[in-house]
């Protein structure tokens, strides 16, 4: 029941790419690259740059996910897949929100400078 959720979602995607890329777009102009720099030039070139594509991608993947969750066939790599097919969909909000994070780290508290490098703290928790 949980993974329905997911299917519909992910058959929304693949087959209306368009209606769905304004969410996806922030991700991919960032990650494609990302990953093309980290490729070798022949692979680099191969990684496609159209938000439609990446969008259908997406909801395959969100479908794959679904459904080896709901199976048990592959219980665990589905909940990873469904997890960091999330994190891209919702990228802009996770980027708003770890850049905001990151303002504060480097900030001081009380006079004190903040010294650590995890940028996901609170403020709290994240200055001395």
């Amino acid at each position: 029941l949980y993974s329905a959720y997911f299917v519909a979602d992910g058959y929304k995607l693949l087959t209306k790419p368009d209606q769905n890329s304004y969410k996806i777009a922030p991700a991919v102009d960032r990650l494609v690259p990302a990953v093309q720099s980290f490729l070798p030039p022949d692979a680099a070139d191969r990684v496609p740059e159209d938000v439609r594509t990446w969008t259908r991608v997406l909801g395959l993947a969100q479908i794959v996910g679904a459904v080896t969750y709901a199976t048990g066939i592959a219980r665990r790599p589905g909940a990873l897949l469904l997890g960091a097919e999330l994190m891209v969909i919702e990228a802009e909000f996770f980027l708003v929100f770890i850049g905001v994070s990151a303002a504060v780290v480097g900030g001081t508290v009380g006079g004190d400078r903040c010294v650590t490098h995890a940028a996901f703290l609170p403020r709290s928790l994240a200055c001395c």
